[in-house]
Order: C-alpha cells, then sequence, then structure tokens
C-alpha cells in the first residue's frame, strides 16, 4: 500500500494492535507460520489497514530477517501502522500470550503428572499442519501467478527436501534473481 493509500485509513491505535496480536498469539498454535492467516485476516481483510500484496511483501522481509517470524511481523506490522509504539504493543501483544501459556504449563508440569496435556498437544499438531499448508496455499495463490514463480517455488522446494540446503542461500538467491529480472523488466521498458 502507498503512502497515499495509507492515510485514508486512520493509523490503529496502539491499544487495539496490542489486543489484535494478543489474540492471535493466544488462539495460534503452531509459531509464526500457523499465525500469518489469522494476521492477514485481522490486518487486511477486516480492519483494512493493509494491502494483499504489502502483507505478502511483510511476509518476504520479516523471514529475512533473523528471528522468529510471529515477533518480526509484530514489529514490523505495529511500526508500519503506528510507529514505535505500535511495533512494540503489537511484540508485546504477540508473545505475552505464549510466555503466559509456557509459565502455567511449567507450574503445572511440576506440581502434577498431567498426561492428558500430552494427548492434548498430539490432538494439536495436526491443526498446527493444516494452518501452515492454509498459510502455504493463500499466499502461493497469490504469489505464483507466472509460470518462471511456479518454476522458482519448485526448485527451491527441491533445493530444501532433496539437498538440504538452508533456507537462507534461497532466500537471498530468490532476492538476486528478483533484482535480476526486475533489471531486466525496466531494461525492456526502457528501450521500447
Amino acid at each position: 500500500m502507498d503512502n497515499q493509500n495509507l492515510n485514508k485509513v486512520s493509523p490503529p491505535s496502539i491499544t487495539k494492535l496490542f489486543w489484535i496480536f494478543f489474540r492471535v498469539g493466544a488462539f495460534t498454535f503452531g509459531g509464526g507460520y500457523a499465525m500469518l492467516p489469522i494476521i492477514q485476516r485481522e490486518l487486511v481483510d477486516k480492519q483494512g489497514w493493509l494491502e494483499e500484496e504489502d502483507f505478502i511483501d511483510m511476509i518476504g522481509i520479516t523471514q529475512s530477517a533473523p528471528g522468529p517470524v510471529a515477533v518480526n511481523s509484530a514489529i514490523y506490522l505495529g511500526y508500519r501502522l503506528s510507529g514505535l509504539g505500535g511495533a512494540l504493543s503489537s511484540v508485546i501483544g504477540a508473545v505475552l500470550p505464549s510466555l503466559l501459556t509456557i509459565m502455567a504449563i511449567a507450574w503445572a508440569l511440576s506440581q502434577y503428572n498431567l498426561d492428558l496435556l500430552n494427548h492434548a498437544f498430539a490432538g494439536v499438531r495436526p491443526t498446527v499442519v493444516s494452518l501452515i499448508t492454509y498459510a502455504a496455499w493463500t499466499m502461493g495463490k497469490k504469489t505464483l501467478k507466472t509460470p518462471t514463480k511456479v518454476v522458482m517455488a519448485v526448485v527451491a522446494a527441491v533445493l530444501i527436501v532433496v539437498l538440504d540446503l538452508h533456507p537462507v542461500w534461497l532466500i537471498l538467491g530468490g532476492a538476486l534473481l528478483g533484482l535480476s529480472f526486475n533489471s531486466r523488466t525496466r531494461q525492456g521498458g526502457a528501450q521500447s
């Protein structure tokens, strides 16, 4: 979303950002990738604070930075929408539910033998896989619109699965390919 469109929608308050990210953090199991479709639904679809393309760009940026994607996303989006206060409130909102949950589980495990907890986590795992698959599916539909992008995605998947290549090399390679294709497109447009 360009600055002109961003100015049409009033920026959210830091309190509203905190509660949105708190809800996302509280009701999402499986880490940052499982959070992405919920964050997208809230910020893009429901609130209209971001365009879909901006959200997809954010995912690329936050995955390129060191650290957990959920924390990076909260910081980036909070800062983009409401400055430093938005970044702080978003990241605190995103991580606080996990912190409280882990502290409660650690306390419970130190007090009781909780086989039920292990069974509950076993039931949550398939849901986490489905949330991550959903995030990949929706991002893929919006991103893989040309044969070149589809080939790049397939090659990247093969390199990760078959050759066990570290994702950082794929991110860097994808960035270089994107710059190369963009440069060629500009040169071709300038010659016309």
